[in-house]
């Protein structure tokens, strides 16, 4: 028996749940961006090691979300649960770390959250939003992770001023113990194999070709979005000769303008001939973005915010349209397990950017290579994108 379809009034308080949900699984690697100046100078470690820390954080979640989307699948409230607490726990084990290896311990601890974030947060949605509802409720969830870099550079630069950063990342801890108290209240334990009792589980299935396919274009998309979001304050600070605050400013307003891009790209696909030409524009407009970064080093500051935002706008937005296309090309008993394999590909993504750009950047400090290799990486994903759009173009929900 299926859960009936509620008004999305009246799933804003579910909607928000899976929004702070988003921002837990994602927060780490942000935070730690904000920060780096920081972390670079206490711990004592390279670019290369910071992107290395980014990337235990991305294999994890890796290696977990297949496991954790079938768990998803048969009980959200105890995914859910997990979900916000390993997110607590990985920031204040980040805000204590005496050494790298503390640093990469809490990066695989928060790496479970990841793991779980999609796959979790995709079923619910699956669940309890109506279907003409779904791609307005999916933006809104996938703001969650650029709302955290908001979150992150707007208040963790002058933090850190004035407490330290150990203590300003510590208290962002509140975050995700806020989401285990909600969590309890709108997910309430219940009887039956799947928790909700919503319905009852299919035998696994193979996954079909759009989830395939659209793996492997998020490992593409990832690779780039992770090593902009992992180094543009770092670039501000560097090369462009921003403060460290000010740099931290360009990544909460390059999160505050993924935000909307999120909400407003899962909304306007309707309007396009198909979710994946709305990808391909979408992929369009991030070789545009990378290519600003790249301008900074000439044009200073206003490159840098022009790219910034231009990042938001684009790069931020395309895993938000992506993920409605899963959640309508899938039972929603085994939306878990789509996600999960999705969620591979991003992961994959977002493990290797950071550091190879880590490692470009330091043979490289001027950051050219590094924004070169961004721009080339987004047309390989825009000439594929572009070539399934011309084939395989599934209507949006």
């Amino acid at each position: 028996m299926s859960i009936g379809p509620r008004k999305l009034s009246s799933a804003v308080p579910i909607i928000s749940l899976l929004a702070l949900a988003m921002v837990t699984a994602t927060y780490l690697p942000g935070a730690l961006s904000v920060l780096s100046v920081h972390v670079l100078e206490d711990l004592g470690i390279s670019r290369t090691q910071l992107g290395l820390t980014f990337a235990a954080f991305s294999m994890t979640s890796a290696v977990t979300a297949p496991s954790i989307g079938g768990l998803a699948d048969r009980s959200v409230r105890s995914i859910m649960i997990a979900l916000f607490a390993t997110g607590a726990l990985g920031i204040v084990m980040a805000s204590l770390a005496e050494s790298y290896w503390m640093m990469m311990a809490a990066a695989v601890v928060s790496g479970l959250a990841l793991g779980a974030g999609n796959p979790v947060t995709n079923r619910v949605v699956s669940l309890r939003i109506p279907h003409r509802s779904r791609g307005l409720a999916v933006g809104i969830k996938q703001s969650g992770p650029p709302l955290g870099l908001l979150v992150a550079g707007v208040t963790l630069g002058p933090l850190a001023a004035a407490v330290g950063w150990r203590p300003a990342l510590a208290l962002t801890a509140v975050m995700p113990v806020a989401g285990l108290v909600v969590v309890r209240r709108l997910l309430p334990a219940r009887g039956g194999a799947t928790e909700e009792g919503s319905e009852t589980p299919m035998e696994p299935s193979e996954p079909g070709p759009t989830v395939l396919w659209l793996s492997v274009l998020s490992l593409g998309t990832a690779l780039g979005l992770s090593a902009v979001t992992a180094f543009v304050p770092l670039y501000g600070h560097e090369v462009v000769g921003m403060s460290s605050s000010t740099a931290g400013l360009v990544a909460g307003a390059m999160g505050l303008t993924g935000v909307t891009a999120r909400i407003m790209w899962t909304a306007l696909r309707k309007r396009l001939p198909g979710n994946f030409t709305t990808l391909l524009v979408i992929s369009i407009l991030s070789i545009v973005a990378a290519a600003a970064l790249r301008s900074a080093e000439w044009l200073g500051g206003a490159g840098l915010w022009a790219g910034a935002l231009l990042a938001g706008a684009s790069m931020f937005a395309w895993h938000a349209v992506a993920w409605v296309l899963i959640i309508d090309t899938t039972h929603s008993t085994r939306v878990g397990r789509a996600s999960g394999l999705m969620q591979v590909g991003t992961s994959i993504g977002f493990a290797g950017g950071p550091p190879l750009m880590g490692m470009l950047i330091d043979a490289d400090p001027s950051y050219a290579t590094g924004w070169s290799a961004t721009i080339a990486l987004f047309v390989l994903v825009t000439v594929a994108t572009a070539g399934t759009a011309s084939w395989r173009n599934p209507s949006p929900g």
